[in-house]
């Protein structure tokens, strides 16, 4: 029975605390007047600064192993991901495919679609493809087409949504 004290979220069905705005669970929008559409991944218009990744290779380094993912921004590191395939995107139920969640770093507002950008190892290095995400993936500032790899390389910019990240990684 819901209580006062709780409150389920509309897309998963889970039990939130009352006074959450988004739900703990999917990080979908609690409330009516804060779901924009059928979509659970908000809608998110105009564009962000892109900063340089040299300075961000310079004073992080480039991982011995695994593939490093920095927030362009600040800098911060947010893994270094030894996995040969996984999904840049926000926390998903029953998914078998490793999944770095985003969450925590502002995600859903920055428009990061659930499964938003496959990331897989080569025999070359890495590519990735944009998972038909709601609010789109560029790469060095080129639009990607969904359910297409491209070949990246270290330091390669990537705007998911509004999200500004950077790809490290070792040759």
């Amino acid at each position: 029975m819901n209580t006062a004290s709780e409150i389920f979220c509309p897309v998963c069905k889970l039990k939130n605390d009352a006074s959450a705005t988004v739900c703990v669970h999917c990080q979908s929008p609690l409330h009516a007047s804060e779901i924009i559409s059928h979509r659970t991944t908000r809608k998110v218009s105009g564009e962000a600064q892109a900063f340089d990744t040299d300075e961000l290779q310079k004073r992080l380094g480039i991982p011995a192993d695994g593939i490093m993912v920095v927030l362009q921004e600040s800098g911060q590191e947010i893994a270094t991901v030894k996995e040969k395939r996984f999904i840049l995107g926000r926390k998903v139920e029953n998914v078998h495919e490793t999944i770095l969640d985003l969450s925590a770093y502002g995600a859903y507002g920055l428009g990061v679609s659930r499964l938003h950008l496959l990331i897989q190892k080569t025999k070359n290095g890495y590519e990735v493809s944009d998972m038909d995400s709601t609010n789109g993936t560029w790469l060095n500032d080129e639009e990607l087409i969904p359910n297409k790899f491209y070949p990246i390389s270290s330091g390669a910019r990537i705007r998911l949504g509004k999200m500004y990240i950077a790809l490290l990684f070792g040759g």
